[in-house]
């Protein structure tokens, strides 16, 4: 059997990028004047992408008026 590609999700198996995701998400709560959360938090909202990741983090989720905006 010959295979074209082999695709594997790397982060938390390989790579741990949590405390790169903290502080992205901290950087944009931050610069909208939102308070952070902390590591533990994160791990508690990672699961389901980056968009649910942020809906998690962002007070009011995606209903947060700016919540579009603090996405992109």
């Amino acid at each position: 059997m010959k295979y074209e590609a082999i695709l594997f999700d790397m982060d938390g198996t390989i790579l741990n990028t949590l405390e790169d995701l903290t502080d992205a998400v901290n950087h944009v709560l931050r610069g909208n004047g939102e308070s952070v959360h902390t590591i533990d938090e994160i791990r508690s909202y990672v699961g389901n992408g980056m968009k649910k990741l942020m809906e998690r983090a962002v007070p009011g989720g995606a209903g947060h008026p700016d919540f579009d905006r603090m996405f992109a």
